[in-house]
C-alpha cells in the first residue's frame, strides 16, 4: 500500500513538474491538512515586539502525527520554531528568503490534543501558516 501511494505521488510530482511540491508541505504520501494561515506577520510588528512573534497555542488534530510551519518572506533571514508544548520536542528552522515566494518548512512531531506552538524571530515581513500532518 504505501509503495503505491509513494509511487503516485512520484508521478503526480513529475506530471506537475514540481509543482505538487510548493502546493503543499510535502511530496510525499503524507496527507497535509491546513490548520490556520497563511498570516502576515509584518515588520513593523516584529520590529515593536524584540523581533519575535508566538503563536497561540492550537491543539493537535485526531489521526495525525506531525504538526509543521511553513514560512515565506520577500527577503532576508527568519526564524521558525514549531514547538510541541505537550512533549516539549521543538524543531527550528532558518530560513534565507530570496523572494521566491517557495516557502520554509520546520516540522515536529505530534499526538493528536498535543498543543502546538510556533515561534517566529527575525525582522522581515513574513507569511506563516500552521499544517497537520
Amino acid at each position: 500500500m504505501n509503495i503505491r501511494r509513494s509511487a503516485a505521488a512520484a508521478a503526480a510530482t513529475l506530471m506537475l513538474g514540481g509543482g505538487l511540491a510548493i502546493a503543499a508541505p510535502a511530496a510525499n504520501a503524507e496527507t497535509w491538512h491546513r490548520q490556520w494561515g497563511p498570516v502576515e506577520i509584518s515588520a513593523a510588528y516584529l520590529r515593536t515586539h524584540d523581533h519575535q512573534w508566538v503563536s497561540s497555542g492550537h491543539n493537535q488534530p485526531g489521526g495525525t502525527t506531525m504538526a509543521r510551519a511553513a514560512i515565506t518572506c520577500d527577503k532576508g533571514k527568519m526564524t521558525v520554531k514549531v514547538r510541541n508544548m505537550s512533549s516539549g520536542k521543538s524543531d527550528t528552522t532558518n530560513a534565507t528568503c530570496h523572494g521566491s515566494k517557495r516557502p520554509s518548512y520546520a516540522t515536529v512531531a505530534a499526538r493528536p490534543g498535543d498543543q502546538i506552538k510556533f515561534i517566529l524571530t527575525g525582522s522581515k515581513a513574513t507569511q506563516i501558516a500552521a499544517w497537520a500532518g
